[in-house]
């Protein structure tokens, strides 16, 4: 559909651009010699052709950028789809219950259900960490909606060291990142605060990796790490603030 609708804006540039083209060319006819209207009819031509190409492109960025949204909104209602926003309910529970609350929970501590939602955690960020590779969401809305939301799991769940856990890490650090640099971006605002409230902490410490070069690995699960990449945009969230961090 947003195909179709980019196809029809770029239909209408060029019957405008037909148009512009084609009166100028009528006025000028009966007050040119032959050899100035030919020159002046090539020169307006390229002007038309160059302007018509330019509006093209901001329509297609533009359009590129709405289906990095779009996909953004996508892996967010995902996130907060019922049946995985209780499994990690009941992990949030654990973690608050401990007799340190929020320590990290180590997997070999977990039980069946509880580590069947950590392995959905990290399949989900391993998807989101891939998108973001090679550019199909949006930076700063990815960093807000679902960037907070890894940071926090960065934090609650321990790192064993496996490539499983290795996408969570890596996109949670570019978030933080980004965050940082933004500082005055509406969208990072209060970044962190759950997190150091709860935590002691915002982040672990950067790893080598960088999150544009990282492979992304299979947990087992036989996951693609670009499904769930749809069109449907969410406003539903956990918290008020849309955040775990």
């Amino acid at each position: 559909m947003r195909r179709a609708l980019w196809l029809k804006r770029l239909g209408l540039q060029a019957i405008i651009a037909a148009v512009v083209i084609t009166i100028p060319l009528i006025v000028a006819a009966p007050l040119l010699t032959p050899d100035a209207y030919s020159a002046f009819a090539a020169a307006l031509q390229t002007v038309i052709v160059g302007v018509t190409l330019l509006a093209a492109l901001r329509t297609y960025h533009a359009d590129s950028r709405d289906r990095r949204v779009d996909r953004v909104l996508a892996l967010h209602e995902e996130f907060f789809e019922p049946s995985f926003q209780a499994s990690r309910r009941a992990l949030v529970l654990k973690l608050r219950a401990g007799q340190v609350p929020f320590s990290e929970l180590i997997s070999s501590q977990l039980n069946e259900d509880e580590y069947g939602a950590r392995i959905q955690i990290l399949r989900f960020f391993e998807r989101v960490q891939a998108a973001s590779a090679i550019g199909s969401l949006d930076d700063s809305l990815a960093a807000s909606l679902l960037g907070s939301h890894a940071a926090w799991w960065d934090l609650a769940l321990a790192d064993d060291g496996k490539a499983s856990r290795r996408a969570l890490h890596v996109f949670a650090t570019w978030s933080n990142d980004l965050a940082q640099s933004h500082s005055e971006d509406p969208l990072f605002e209060n970044w962190g605060a759950s997190r150091m409230r709860e935590f002691g902490r915002t982040r672990r410490p950067a790893g080598p990796a960088s999150p544009r070069a990282l492979v992304v690995q299979d947990t087992g699960g036989g996951e693609s790490p670009h499904e769930g990449l749809s069109s449907q945009p969410t406003t539903t969230g956990e918290h008020q603030s849309l955040r775990d961090a």
